[in-house]
């Protein structure tokens, strides 16, 4: 089961579906195509609001380094 918490600015992309994709960090017990992903905003707050629950298509490894970040 994932839980995926976005901040307040994506919300409206994620609801009309123009936002599809997110960039994390390796998980400890990584979600697999067929999951359902559950997608808030203000998670662990007072006010948390689930946006959706969608099954998860995809999954893709990648690899950031500081010349990527423009850093």
């Amino acid at each position: 089961m994932g839980l995926y918490n976005f901040r307040k600015q994506f919300v409206a992309k994620i609801l009309s579906g123009e936002k599809q994709h997110t960039i994390r960090r390796i998980r400890a017990v990584p979600d697999k195509p067929g999951n359902t992903l559950h997608l808030y905003t203000g998670l662990r707050r007072k006010g948390a609001r689930l946006l959706m629950r969608v099954p998860c298509t995809d999954r893709k490894s990648t690899r950031l380094n500081s010349s990527h970040l423009g850093i």
